[in-house]
């Protein structure tokens, strides 16, 4: 998204406003199943470097790498790049620069990056007042507005004015919704010395998910935004956030245009939950449904049929119990289900 630019001593227009506002991809980062409910809610989805996503087991779950964070914990570029080099996401948040030094070796990574894919967004995060002046307007700018801001007390405030954001393409990272939408606002909206708005190209978030595992809470648009849902699990708590953030966004016309169209199968007939292969019912005879004192024996199998209708085989009790709290699911939702061959 290009944004006009703006005669020095003009106000930005009301449409120059707006179109700076809304974003090209909204991203939650994590693994599935929750980035499979956020992939069909039309988030971009996507992983840090040192974790991946944990679709491998199921064989019919596709949930595509479009965003690649970096872990600023343990920063590592040429880990980072080989990981992008892998995957080749839309979007690379390359590394925090702390250093004009550090800035400039982000941004030979990004040329390199850009001769072999062009159409990629590359992001680099400026934590020093001189890294500013050393990234070029062809990359975009990573806003520290959650964790990313707590590393090393390196707030923005401390090294940066509001006018080295102004005119520039940036992505936020972090920052719940509430907390973005103000960001959102001071970045763009009019100022007395007529600053262009910046161009807010992205975001991410990724706090649901440890609201919803650490407190239980979901997010709201109204106030309190955090509320506790004891009675539903971590996959529900977060598709709710999900969703409700989305229609915040979308109300504030921020939410992007363009929604994720590539399907994700996931069909009707059991799939073991360990392989991803599917449940054969000719079969069924092989496997006892029912509970018993010897569930999660030798040979033997479960299968569970959940309150949404998705229907999993497990090797065994155990072996449900593993995944099942992996996953986030309680175990009451779900109940045995025999299928009939």
């Amino acid at each position: 998204m290009a944004i006009s630019s703006q005669t020095t001593g003009d106000a930005p227009t009301r449409e120059a406003i707006e179109q700076a506002r809304q974003v090209e991809y909204a991203a939650f980062l994590h693994r599935v199943p929750f980035a499979l409910d956020a992939h069909r809610l039309g988030y971009a989805t996507g992983v840090c470097e040192d974790y991946t996503l944990q679709q491998s087991q199921y064989a019919n779950v596709d949930v595509p790498i479009s965003v690649l964070d970096n872990d600023f914990r343990d920063p590592d570029v040429e880990r980072w790049t080989r990981v992008f080099k892998r995957h080749e996401p839309n979007v690379g948040i390359i590394g925090d620069a702390f250093t004009e030094a550090e800035a400039q070796e982000y941004v030979e990574v990004a040329r390199e990056l850009r001769r072999a894919y062009p159409d990629a967004t590359l992001v680099i995060v400026p934590k020093c007042e001189g890294a500013f002046d050393v990234i070029p307007d062809w990359i975009v700018l990573g806003y520290p507005a959650g964790s990313h801001a707590g590393k090393a007390d390196r707030t923005p405030e401390e090294y940066s004015e509001l006018a080295d954001w102004r005119g520039r393409r940036l992505h936020l990272l972090g920052g719940a919704p509430q907390r973005r939408w103000t960001l959102i606002q001071e970045l763009t909206q009019p100022t007395l010395t007529c600053l262009e708005p910046a161009d807010i190209v992205g975001m991410d978030y990724n706090g649901f998910f440890a609201n919803a595992l650490r407190f239980g809470d979901v997010w709201y648009p109204e106030q309190p935004h955090w509320r506790t849902h004891d009675d539903s699990s971590l996959r529900e708590r977060i598709r709710l956030s999900l969703e409700h953030a989305k229609a915040y966004w979308k109300q504030r016309d921020v939410w992007t245009s363009h929604e994720n169209q590539s399907a994700v199968l996931e069909p009707d007939d059991p799939v073991f939950a360990a392989t991803g292969t599917h449940f054969d019912p000719t079969e069924a005879e092989l496997f006892d449904c029912e509970f018993g004192p010897d569930d999660g024996a030798e040979g033997r199998g479960v299968l569970v049929e959940y309150d949404d209708g998705t229907v999993l085989a497990y090797a065994s009790q155990k072996h449900r119990g593993f995944l099942e709290h992996r996953a986030g699911v309680r175990r009451e939702h779900g109940h045995p289900h025999r299928v009939r061959a």
